[in-house]
C-alpha cells in the first residue's frame, strides 16, 4: 500500500528551495514586455533571498497587468503614485526595493 509523504524541507535545504523559486519565477516572468522581465530577473538574481511573504507579494504583484507593471517600475515614485492607476500600497515596498536596484 502506497501512502502520501508530506516532503519536509530542512532547514540546510531552505536555500536550494529559493533556488527553485528562483527558477520558477524566472519562467513565470517571460512575459511580453522585455523591460519588465529584465528588471524583474535583475531583482530576483541580486536581492538577497526573500521570506515566504516576500515572495507570495511578488507573486501578486505578477499577477497584475504588464502595463501597469511596466508604469510602476518605470516611473519615479512620485509620478506614479499621482495617478489614477498607482499601485496597491501593499506593493509599494516591493516597487521602492526594485526601482532602488536598477537606478544604482
Amino acid at each position: 500500500m502506497n501512502v502520501f509523504k508530506p516532503i519536509i524541507i530542512a532547514e540546510s535545504d531552505a536555500q536550494e528551495s529559493y533556488s527553485f523559486w528562483q527558477k520558477r519565477i524566472r519562467f513565470a516572468l517571460r512575459r511580453g514586455n522585455l523591460e519588465t522581465e529584465l528588471l524583474l530577473v535583475k531583482f530576483i538574481e541580486q536581492t538577497p533571498p526573500l521570506d515566504a511573504s516576500e515572495r507570495r507579494i511578488f507573486e501578486t504583484l505578477l499577477d497584475c497587468s504588464e502595463q501597469d507593471l511596466f508604469h510602476w517600475l518605470l516611473q519615479p515614485s512620485e509620478e506614479v503614485q499621482a495617478k489614477p492607476s498607482a499601485p496597491p500600497p501593499h506593493f509599494a515596498e516591493l516597487i521602492q526595493r526594485i526601482q532602488t536596484l536598477y537606478l544604482s
